[in-house]
């Protein structure tokens, strides 16, 4: 399970190209010694997994550097319902 969330992670890391508006890029990442990532299924079972290898915070933190946040609002919120049917 872990080995496949990690590689969807990646795959998606490297498709989305194009910078973050986001302040990940004024973090000093050299300093992270360690990430903890909460997953929650469907089913809202959650998983806690915890990365201390540099190399496993570096694809992370490039990951989240080219994720595009944006702001949740009133006119956006009704695309991100999902369609129970």
């Amino acid at each position: 399970m872990k080995t496949m969330l990690i590689s969807i992670l990646l795959l998606l890391g490297l498709q989305i190209s194009g910078f973050s508006q986001n302040r990940i890029y004024g973090w000093e990442t050299e300093k992270i010694s360690s990430v903890t990532v909460e997953f929650t299924s469907t089913d809202h079972q959650k998983e806690t997994s915890s990365f201390n290898k540099q190399s496993d915070i570096d694809k992370i933190m490039t990951f989240l550097k080219n994720v595009d946040f944006r702001d949740l609002s009133s006119a956006n919120r009704d695309s991100l319902v999902m369609d129970s049917n």
